[in-house]
């Protein structure tokens, strides 16, 4: 599955990141900062490249709003691009984690082809998030061992982010409709404990650590940053 050509689709751009992060808010996506490889923060290890810049606090942090997005990119412009999933962005996303089983999988859940991002490990696969429905799980490997659910309080990285100089996140389709998340793949990722940066268990301290925990007791005074 090859990329097509973008205005957003390397970091060596036609288009700035900061004019990526304000086309993708005026398409109503809730647009985050994400720690990047050249990111002029300290970064102490490379792993948190493509993490949200201020921890948990990170995912209620950003904007639907195109002209404050350009903003906050214009001031770092050396951060990664995310947009935060969910019934704020009207999106459910797959990430795909093997390109080898791309394909595989693809027949083996009968998924439609649909918006889709060449990631350095596999592909981003958007979906429309369901009507009338109150959360869409958010899951990690539970569905399938090479599948995470970006349902609601998790976010995507986006074109033109990089986790490396050699490692970009590249458009395959840009233009594409977004269409429906089936409904049988909807009942199956819902049927598993959902694990977004809302939600807290013994798990997530174990992953995030004792810092995350603390931005984690604070996040629900922040959560009206997520309405803007």
């Amino acid at each position: 599955m090859a990329p097509s050509k973008s205005s957003c689709k390397t970091t060596d751009m036609e288009k700035s990141l900061a004019d990526c992060a304000e086309q993708y808010a005026s398409r109503g996506w809730y647009v985050l900062p994400i720690y990047g490889q050249e990111h002029n923060m300290n970064i102490k290890y490379v792993k948190d490249i493509g993490k949200l810049t201020k921890g948990m606090l990170g995912i209620f942090r950003g904007t639907k709003n195109p002209v404050r997005a350009k903003k906050i990119f214009s001031r770092d412009p050396a951060s990664n691009i995310g947009i935060r999933c969910g019934k704020i962005s009207g999106i459910v996303g797959l990430d795909i984690d093997k390109e080898s089983e791309f394909d595989q999988i693809i027949s083996d859940f009968a998924l439609p082809k649909t918006l889709t991002v060449k990631t350095p490990t596999g592909y981003h696969l958007y979906y429309a998030y369901p009507e009338g429905v109150s959360r869409v799980s958010s899951s990690a490997r539970k569905i399938h061992r090479y599948i995470d659910v970006k349902g609601d309080y998790s976010y995507l990285v986006m074109p033109p982010s990089k986790k490396s100089q050699d490692k970009h996140y590249t458009w395959v389709n840009e233009g594409h409709r977004i269409e429906a998340l089936p409904q049988q793949l909807l009942e199956k990722i819902n049927a598993v404990p959902h694990m977004g940066y809302d939600q807290f268990s013994w798990n997530s301290i174990k992953y995030m650590g004792l810092k995350q925990l603390l931005y984690f007791m604070v996040g629900p005074f922040l959560r009206f940053f997520g309405k803007k």
